[in-house]
């Protein structure tokens, strides 16, 4: 039962950490590493360990102070004071910890909450982490946590191996209906990496369900991820990162609000309408001033609010899609990204889509239909290396 789910941080803890007493042990986490009492990882290990041998800190930081593609540099943790060493610099060669720091490390601990898109960035740190210790000794602890927007649905397909980036790590599905823990047993087999991964599981979850159905607590895992609503959202409007369309961030919901100054909302949603595009959501006409990010700073917007009113019925890739389409035909002011992106001179767009022939599309006006066909059936993972990394039953036929 949902009162009854454990998350991977609690299913150790049952198991006890006796058996790690007088290691050399190091942590990659940030803020939402907490178990079903609001403990956190770093305080449960100290008590039972003593002071950790290294902690490292993913995009965003530790506690999710930075905003998306600020570099955090190492720094002293102001809660424990230890040296918090960064997995997200000023350039590529940050994205892996420095191999001096993982000499003695006996065990790696990883407790890092996904929000079940492929770009979201935690789980490529984690594989890149263990590229670097394949080959060694060191041990490695996954403690899983749930797919908040439920480990059934998927969206989207695969990745052309020439857009692979930071954003782009696993050919997997834009909505790819895995947990950390799957995604990081897929990406060990695919590079077949040499490293003693082992995944603590969840006790008692149901990969049908959403988060908040497992009565665990939501802590958002970055700056922008207040709400499993705004994950719900995520893995279509984060396409938006790749136009000089707003996407919401310098406000108080991201991804559920977009738009633009020059932005016509009511004529938007019209054409949305006519594209039945507008499925398990209503949108709303809204008018918000980003306080802070890299588009539209204190300069008010017009746009429209993604309100879901049906998770179920939901889908954000076809929707974002229509919205791509809908604002390049429509207001000559669109355009597409062309400033660096995670490192990257590729297009923003194309890296996010993980299809180089999708933006065009957009722009010549082919039907929607076919653009999320041909992102379906583009480089798919095969059905037996997915079945191969689960770690949950998803019963046949997944959701209706």
């Amino acid at each position: 039962m949902a009162e009854h789910v454990q998350s991977g941080l609690d299913h150790l803890v049952s198991l006890g950490l006796s058996p790690f007493r007088g290691c050399k042990y190091g942590i990659l986490t940030h803020a939402a590493a907490v178990d079903r009492h609001g403990r956190h990882l770093l305080s449960i290990l100290a008590d039972a360990l003593g002071d950790p041998y290294r902690v490292f800190g993913p995009e965003h930081g530790l506690w999710s102070t930075h905003q998306d593609m600020e570099a955090v540099e190492g720094y002293d943790d102001p809660l424990f004071g230890w040296k918090i060493h960064s997995l997200y610099g000023a350039n590529k060669e940050s994205l892996c910890p420095a191999a001096e720091l993982l000499m003695g490390l006996d065990v790696l601990f990883v407790d890092l909450q996904d929000v079940g898109a492929r770009y979201y960035t935690y789980y490529a740190t984690a594989l890149r982490f263990l590229s670097m210790l394949s080959g060694s000794s060191t041990r490695v602890l996954l403690l899983d946590r749930p797919n908040p927007i439920d480990g059934a649905t998927t969206e989207g397909g695969g990745l052309d191996p020439a857009l692979h980036s930071f954003v782009g790590e696993l050919s997997v599905p834009h909505r790819h209906g895995l947990t950390l823990g799957e995604l990081v047993r897929l990406g060990k087999q695919q590079a077949r990496l040499d490293v003693d991964l082992q995944v603590i599981p969840l006790v008692g979850w149901n990969p049908l369900g959403f988060f908040e159905e497992s009565k665990l607590l939501w802590v958002p895992p970055s700056p922008n991820m207040p709400t499993v609503d705004t994950a719900c959202v995520y893995p279509g409007m984060c396409l938006l990162e790749g136009t000089n369309l707003s996407e919401g961030r310098g406000t108080t919901t991201p991804f559920l609000l977009f738009g633009a100054p020059f932005l016509r909302p009511l004529e938007m949603a019209r054409e949305l309408e006519k594209m039945d595009l507008i499925r398990g959501c209503t949108l709303v006409p809204s008018v918000f001033r980003p306080e802070f990010g890299q588009k539209w700073t204190g300069t008010v917007c017009r746009g429209l609010r993604v309100a879901v009113t049906n998770r179920r019925t939901f889908r954000s890739l076809p929707l974002a899609l229509g919205i791509l389409a809908v604002a390049h035909r429509l207001h000559p002011e669109f355009a597409w990204r062309t400033q660096t992106y995670e490192f990257e001179e590729t297009p923003a767009i194309d890296l996010l889509l993980g299809n180089r022939s999708i933006r065009r599309g957009l722009e010549s006006g082919q039907p929607i239909g076919e653009l999320v066909y041909e992102l379906e059936t583009g480089h798919p993972v095969s059905s037996a290396e997915l079945e191969a990394c689960h770690l949950y039953h998803r019963p046949a036929g997944g959701l209706s």
